[in-house]
């Protein structure tokens, strides 16, 4: 069996995520996979493992959005050894009714075809008031 390249693998997880099929996009996660949203916002954790990933920052996340839904849309892939980052952009709305477009960069790290490691950087501020209807000071 051939074993897929970091980008490929990366490519292929957020074809899934398109497709609605996220069992499939955390299928190409490692068992231990860490992923860590960067910032000091409530879903901004470091999750190990794909259970701790769901109950720390998906659901968490995912549950302040109308319909629980995000599209999260690459814009640019930049590979380099099994590092991937990306560029990408995401739509969805808060519900609190407030839209929710932010930009992120993602690292991805990628062993043997899995992706073992994902640090997330984002507008935090926009985390904040558009999905946790906080008002900053």
């Amino acid at each position: 069996m051939t074993v897929s390249s970091p980008e490929e693998t990366v490519r292929d997880y957020f074809a899934k995520m398109a497709a609605g099929d996220t069992r499939g996009a955390f299928g190409l996660f490692t068992p231990d996979v860490s992923y860590r949203v960067m910032g000091t916002t409530p879903i901004s954790v470091e999750a190990h493992g794909v259970p701790e990933l769901l109950e720390k920052i998906i659901r968490p996340f995912i549950g302040r959005l109308q319909g629980n839904k995000l599209e999260l849309i690459p814009d640019e892939f930049l590979a380099s050894g099994d590092r991937v980052v990306v560029l990408a952009h995401s739509v969805a709305t808060g519900i609190s009714g407030k839209p929710y477009k932010n930009e992120y960069s993602m690292i991805f790290t990628v062993r043997e075809g899995r992706i073992s490691g994902l640090r997330e950087y984002l507008d935090t501020a926009l985390l904040e008031t558009a999905v946790f209807d906080r008002v900053l000071t």
